[in-house]
């Protein structure tokens, strides 16, 4: 089972991570977005069936997104290259 963190749960981004938090392939998924009330919806739902990690707090920074490194996959669902360019080079 894996961790996968999506980056960018806007419209299609949060559809994904819903469908991963439905899915017996995955054991924790974490949604972050820039969008704090969306991150702690996609957080409670993640809490809910039981695949939020044990830290049980929404993830506050990019960093906390990922796990701090023991995500096995990070998916990212950004709009244009000026998304992609801050959240992967910055």
């Amino acid at each position: 089972m894996a961790n996968v963190s999506v980056i960018g749960i806007g419209a299609m981004g949060g559809g994904i991570a819903r469908a991963l938090l439905n899915t017996s392939s995955t054991k924790h998924v974490i949604g972050y977005d820039l969008n704090k009330d969306a991150v702690a919806k996609f957080h409670n739902d993640s809490k809910a069936v039981g695949k939020a990690p044990s830290s049980s707090l929404p993830p506050a920074t990019l960093k906390d997104a990922v796990m701090d490194g023991t995500a096995d996959f990070v998916i990212l669902v950004l709009v244009n290259e000026m998304q992609c360019e801050m959240t992967c080079f910055k």
